[in-house]
Order: C-alpha cells, then sequence, then structure tokens
C-alpha cells in the first residue's frame, strides 16, 4: 500500500500545499524524485490523456497539462534547492557540534553557511531562485586571501603589458592576443576550375556557382601588421610581391583569407573591391555550455577537494563565463601543494604566470564520463 503524504510550502510568497502519495519501500528514491517521476510519466502518458480528454474534455486536459508544467519547471527546482540547502545546513551543523578537529578558520566558515541558508530560505519561498553565492572555506583562510591578492597583482600586470583591462585578459582566457595573419589563396590550375577563373563574383551568382574551398590552393600565408587592409594587401601583391610569394599578382577570382582576434573571414577579389564570402570557410559548429540547474549541490562535500580545477576554469574563461578570483588562487595553490620530485636546494625557480599554468592545465585536463542515466519503473 502506498502511504499518503503532505507538503506545506510557500512558493512566489503564498502558502500552498502538495498532496500524494508513494510506497516508501518501492525504491524510487528521495520523495521529490517521486513527485517528478510521476508527472513526467503522465505528462507523456497517451492512456491518460486520452481518460481526460473522453471523460472531462479538451478544457480539463489543457489545465492538466499546465499543472504538471508548473510542477516540473517551477516546484521540482524549488523543492531541490530548499533540499540543497538543508544539506549544507545539516553538515555545517555537524560539524560545528563536534567542533573537536576543526580550526577557528573552519569555524568561521561553518558558521557562515548556517547564517547563508537562514537568509536563503526567504528568498526562495519569496520565488528568488537564482541565490548569491555561497560562502567558501578560501574566503576564512588568510594565508590564501594573500595569495588572492598576489594572483590579482599578477594578472593586473599581465594585463597591462598586454594593453587590455583585467576584465578583457579574463575573458581572452588569460592570454594575450596573438598578432593577426592573413592567407592568399588563388584557383588550382586544372580544367574544373577553368569557369571560375577571373568571373566577378555576380557572375559566379548567376551561373549558380559558389566559392569552394576545394577548388583552391594556399599560396602565401603572412603576419597581419597593425593597420593593414584588404586593399593594402592588393596594392602589395600586384605593385611589390614579397620576394618569397609563388602565385601570380593578385586577381579576380582571388580570396584574401584574414585571421584576426580567433577569427577567420574570408574575401573575394572582385572586379571593384572585395567581397565577402562565408561559404569559402567550413562551418566550426562551438560547443555550448550547459548550464546546471541545480545549484549549491556537495559545497560542502570534500570543500576545498570540490574547487574547480585551473583546466576548469580555464574552459569557463574560454567560454566568456565570469570566473572567481578565489577559485583561481585556490587552484593555483592546490597545483603547487600536489606531490613533486624532490629538488636540490639550488635557487629558485621563477614562478610561471597564470596564463602559462592556464595553458599547462588545458593540456592535462581530462574530460569526465557523463553520469549514466537511470530508467526507473513507474508505480502508478
Amino acid at each position: 500500500d502506498k502511504t499518503a503524504f503532505r507538503i506545506d510550502f510557500t512558493l512566489n510568497g503564498q502558502p500552498d500545499n502538495y498532496e500524494g502519495r508513494q510506497d516508501f519501500g518501492d525504491g524510487e528514491g528521495s520523495l521529490v524524485q517521486h513527485i517528478q517521476n510521476y508527472h513526467e510519466y503522465y505528462a507523456k502518458d497517451e492512456n491518460w490523456k486520452n481518460f481526460v480528454l473522453h471523460n472531462k474534455g479538451p478544457k480539463a486536459w489543457e489545465q492538466d497539462k499546465a499543472e504538471r508544467e508548473m510542477v516540473l519547471t517551477e516546484f521540482i527546482p524549488y523543492l531541490k534547492q530548499h533540499c540543497n540547502l538543508s544539506a549544507m545546513e545539516q553538515t555545517a551543523t555537524a560539524a560545528l557540534r563536534e567542533g573537536q578537529n576543526i580550526s577557528p578558520e573552519q569555524t568561521a566558515y561553518y558558521n557562515a553557511v548556517v547564517a547563508y541558508v537562514q537568509d536563503c530560505r526567504p528568498l526562495l519561498n519569496q520565488g528568488q531562485y537564482n541565490l548569491p553565492e555561497p560562502p567558501k572555506l578560501a574566503d576564512f583562510d588568510q594565508s590564501l586571501q594573500d595569495y588572492k591578492a598576489q594572483v590579482q597583482a599578477e594578472i593586473a600586470q599581465e594585463a597591462a603589458a598586454a594593453g587590455m583591462t583585467v576584465e578583457e585578459y579574463a575573458a581572452a582566457g588569460f592570454e594575450a592576443p596573438q598578432q593577426g595573419s592573413f592567407s592568399i589563396y588563388q584557383l588550382r590550375n586544372e580544367d574544373s576550375t577553368r569557369d571560375y577563373r577571373f568571373e566577378p563574383y555576380d557572375r559566379l551568382q548567376a551561373a549558380g556557382r559558389t566559392v569552394d574551398k576545394a577548388n583552391y590552393t594556399e599560396v602565401y600565408a603572412a603576419p597581419l601588421a597593425a593597420g593593414t587592409t584588404l586593399e593594402d594587401i592588393y596594392r602589395t601583391f600586384n605593385v611589390d610581391h614579397p620576394a618569397d610569394f609563388k602565385g601570380h599578382s593578385l586577381s579576380v577570382s582571388d580570396v584574401v583569407v584574414l585571421h584576426q582576434n580567433g577569427q577567420d573571414t574570408a574575401h573575394y577579389c572582385d572586379s571593384v573591391g572585395f567581397q565577402q564570402v562565408p561559404e569559402f570557410l567550413r562551418e566550426n559548429p562551438l560547443r555550448t555550455a550547459e548550464l546546471s540547474t541545480e545549484q549549491n549541490e556537495n559545497m560542502i562535500d570534500g570543500v576545498l577537494n570540490n574547487a574547480p580545477s585551473l583546466g576548469e576554469l580555464e574552459a569557463k574563461a574560454k567560454a566568456g563565463e565570469q570566473i572567481s578570483l578565489t577559485d583561481l588562487a585556490a587552484a593555483v595553490k592546490a597545483e603547487e601543494k600536489a606531490p613533486k620530485a624532490k629538488k636540490s636546494r639550488t635557487a629558485k625557480p621563477k614562478k610561471p604566470s597564470i596564463r602559462v599554468q592556464l595553458d599547462a592545465a588545458k593540456k592535462e585536463q581530462s574530460k569526465r564520463p557523463p553520469p549514466r542515466e537511470k530508467t526507473k519503473e513507474l508505480e502508478v
């Protein structure tokens, strides 16, 4: 037999309750998971849909769908966030109650966690699901705070050397922008390209032809000096060829590809000026970072062991996400504490820059396999 239950809660500032039944010995998981599974099942069940339509009509079915949508997209995330807060509070309270083997910094941290949970519950009940950042143990470690200041100073120094603001430098993955370059492509000397040679762009389009990279070969590549324009390139490769240039003078149907700020743009040399031809470049779709819908899970378990690695921070920065300097300092310090081979007491080598450390960490980072999905048979 299933056991009836009732949850009283405050959602969006309004008191409410949820009632249901669950067999607590069916191995289905937590009560929240049971509620989620139940509504996901009936939201997709054609037999239930047909039953409601036949016995209650279309309006009742639309109401049924709307209620399940609210439960799955609002009520379930609300419950999960409350569960996360409760887990944080329980762990922090247990640590404070034992209190024998924790440092003063840890004591301050766990007290801050308890206060954070108490502050967040009213916010969550008012419908504020984007909760503030939770406390971190690193914020209570004075030596780490000193190291954070050192990291900030080094980042500012490297950003200034790159001619960038700190924000721009972080968004670039803590790497100075590379000098731009350009490449010149000319049609292959083959019968298959005969109808493409020296053709204006509009004539190619009228004939149903495209500027296909497969028809071209790269004949020259060089760094792109600051301020150099396409017209400058055209003039140089018609009037003053570089000694190592082996192609013909830049002409109609040639393509110039500019490599600037990590992006490539292709430009067709037309009868007048240049025509941008994105079709010349192969697509290179970027991976979209998937944001987690659950906040604060496993915040305390392992404390510093759960902190992001240098590789993970570098990946976030590359994806344009904000990263915490506290996390960065902790990751660098953790890597420095990793076991190393014994060294003779010679002159201490210079610590590599933050950019170099991130670059090295990126090569060592391994991808974590995605968690397996568990399929559970729902008991109706």
